[in-house]
């Protein structure tokens, strides 16, 4: 953006008398006619030397007149970063004491502001942190849950199989000692009366059976 000297706060004049830097008025500023002793009129000066205006008005020697050369100075658009919007009755120790306060405070801001983007960076950070362990720990209990009930599965499925096989084998211990039942009732009167597989046929076996009868002589022989 141009601006130019004649607005601008740090616009001064040495004053030789005082060997210090004086502020500029309404007057000067729309006129160029800036304070003058026996000698001469008084410069325009830059008081943060962002130009040097001397030169430029020394370098206007064209101009014969004085006050139209530092009217040609200060009012001469140009691009400055110390430029001060001047308020009038204030010096320009003032303005600059002004401006220090004002840049003072924009960079405080400014910090403040990349206080609390990092504020807010971190506890984004955080809540997705807290976020991903929560994630972390339900997939991990969801696992664990899958896992015990793959355990109990598995648990009951060999408990099935054992409960099956004694089943079966009861079963078969069932059948046996009816057969061996069956058979000693069957064999029982058997044994009793006398008989042994290993002997052949029981004693006695006959005992019931009709004897048959010799032949006796009689009349008709």
């Amino acid at each position: 953006m141009k601006v130019r000297c004649a607005d601008c706060g740090f616009l001064c004049y040495r004053d030789e008398a005082k060997n210090a830097f004086e502020q500029v008025g309404t007057e000067a500023r729309r006129s160029g006619d800036f304070p003058s002793d026996e000698k001469a009129q008084a410069l325009p000066h830059c008081f943060v030397s962002a130009y040097y205006l001397a030169d430029e008005y020394c370098d206007s020697a064209e101009i014969p007149d004085p006050r139209s050369a530092a009217l040609a100075v200060i009012t001469r658009e140009r691009a400055c970063g110390g430029f001060c919007q001047w308020r009038s009755g204030l010096s320009p120790r003032e303005h600059f004491d002004l401006q220090y306060q004002e840049e003072l405070r924009r960079l405080n801001q400014e910090q403040r502001e990349r206080d609390r983007a990092f504020e807010q960076e971190c506890r984004r950070r955080d809540e997705a942190m807290h976020e991903q362990r929560r994630q972390d720990d339900e997939r991990r209990h969801a696992e664990l849950l899958k896992f015990h009930a793959e355990q109990a599965r598995l648990a009951e499925e060999r408990w099935r199989r054992a409960h099956g096989l004694q089943r079966w084998q009861l079963f078969i211990v069932g059948v046996i000692a009816t057969i061996v039942l069956a058979a000693a009732q069957l064999m029982g009167p058997l044994i009793q009366s006398g008989w042994r597989p290993w002997e052949g046929r029981p004693s006695g076996f006959d005992k019931g059976a009709p004897q048959q009868q010799p032949a006796v002589k009689g009349d008709n022989d």
